[in-house]
């Protein structure tokens, strides 16, 4: 077990470790449950070449939002910027389920949070957050920093990768121009999490949410609330429990989109597809009175699907066809001729497709079928090599070969997580083989997590943030 890292672990802790298991810990970092021999458990996450002061950026982060003691914030137990670098914090048993006072326990101490202000804009340090190492100097007004710190530097990522048309990133420099016509500029600064989805508000087995992974700043309070909505998992019953203490200023729907554009931006640029034209959906809202403030990721995907010509449908029991095909295709990832039969695969994975717990999702361009995912509920009986737990469903995804690396098997794969979050599944697994380094990546960026290696495979899951289970 010995190892730079476990070293680093028991020197910082003072204590030796005992075990050590891989949890999820995002998209970036490797993280691990460590028991040490004190009979302490902790967290710790590491990274071969991280940013100069990522961990101890995130660490400060932590340590700002806790100060107040508005919400349960993890506790920062040791970190370190050298190799091995690493964050250890305190465990957090997770487990427990969103309830309707949790929720409206979440939204009075986020407001609390909020109104407890920072000093400035931005951060007193100037150290960049997130995967784009967006810039956080410390501005005087919240229009300056949205301009200067998130909109105009995101535009030039943007164009300098291609990853948003040029209409498309002269109407940004165009919003970013006239921030004050939308209202509230003159908002307080706010002591914002930065990086509020849903999988950074965990849930514990006494049901209280806890904050972890922030890119904290001061910022406008709406950005916080704004990417809640974008992406989901948090209940009505916390965004009204939010504004009876710490009410919102009018005309916030209005500025939704535009708390939401520097997301979606950065998605966009990390994995295109849908995204792009969710961009232009947003520019769009922000253009008109018509207001969509409640759309989730999903919906906004989907409507940026058209822009591409990519649709996507739900798969139907009578679409047993193209489910064999996705399997198909699944079976044979390492081959440019695709068979006419996965194998020797069991029967567990296509007989009786259309039963009342098969979730799938059908990619076409045009009339062509460009690729399919769907997750069904399986036994440990059923001899699938995926199987995780009863409550998991395993993941079966087939791109057409000629589509491939075109961002089309990405995109299946968020619309069923996003389904899976509204049906209340506790969340997905598969097994991917060994040599399969493509699609290890893709699902390691999609927020999967290995949990077993075996000898030819790994079997990786995703587990429901919605849920709490991080």
């Amino acid at each position: 077990m010995m190892s730079p890292f476990t070293d680093r672990i028991a020197e910082l802790c003072d204590a030796a470790v005992t075990a050590m298991s891989p949890v999820s810990g995002g998209d970036f970092a490797t993280a691990f449950c460590v028991d040490l021999d004190d009979g302490r458990r902790v967290f710790a996450k590491t990274h071969t070449n991280p940013p100069p002061g990522f961990f101890s950026t995130e660490a400060a982060g932590l340590a700002w939002l806790s100060e107040v003691g508005a919400l349960p914030v993890a506790s920062v137990v040791a970190v370190v910027d050298d190799a091995p670098a690493c964050l250890i914090l305190d465990w957090i048993e997770l487990g427990g389920q969103r309830s309707e006072a949790g929720e409206e326990a979440f939204g009075r101490g986020l407001a609390a949070l909020h109104r407890s202000g920072s000093l400035r804009f931005g951060r007193e340090d100037g150290r960049t957050t997130g995967s784009q190492a967006l810039p956080n100097g410390p501005c005087d007004s919240w229009e300056e920093f949205y301009r200067e710190r998130r909109l105009l530097p995101l535009a030039k990522i943007a164009s300098q990768r291609r990853s948003l048309s040029t209409p498309a990133i002269e109407r940004l420099i165009r919003v970013a121009d006239r921030l004050s016509d939308f209202g509230a500029a003159d908002e307080p600064a706010a002591r914002l999490h930065g990086d509020l989805w849903a999988g950074n508000r965990v849930v514990d087995v006494n049901g209280e949410s806890w904050l972890i992974d922030p890119a904290a700043h001061g910022g406008h309070r709406e950005f916080d609330l704004a990417m809640m909505r974008l992406f989901g998992g948090f209940g009505e019953p916390c965004f009204q429990a939010y504004d009876e203490v710490y009410p919102l200023a009018h005309g916030w729907e209005r500025r939704v989109h535009l708390h939401q554009l520097a997301p979606l931006v950065v998605h966009a640029i990390k994995f295109g597809g849908g995204y792009v034209g969710a961009v232009d959906s947003a520019l769009d809202g922000l253009s008109s009175r018509a207001e969509l403030s409640t759309r989730s990721t999903y919906d906004f995907v989907m409507e940026g699907l058209e822009a591409t010509g990519i649709e996507l449908r739900p798969a139907a029991p009578h679409d047993a066809d193209l489910i064999w095909r996705t399997l198909c295709l699944a079976s044979d990832w390492a081959s440019d001729d695709t068979p006419s039969h996965p194998g020797d695969v069991p029967d567990a994975y296509f007989a009786d497709w259309g039963k009342p717990d098969d979730i799938g999702v059908l990619a076409f361009l045009g009339i062509e079928f460009a690729g399919g995912a769907y997750l069904r509920r399986v036994g440990p009986a059923d001899g699938t090599y995926g199987y995780f737990e009863p409550d998991f469903r395993e993941l079966t995804i087939g791109v057409e070969h000629i589509h491939r690396g075109s961002g089309i098997g990405r995109l299946i794969l968020e619309v069923l997580k996003a389904k899976a979050m509204e049906e209340g599944v506790a969340g997905i697994s598969l097994s991917v083989e060994t040599g399969n380094t493509v699609a290890r990546a893709l699902y390691t960026s999609a927020r999967f997590a290995v949990d077993q290696t075996r000898e030819t495979d790994v079997l990786m899951v995703w587990r429901n943030p919605v849920l709490g289970f991080g």
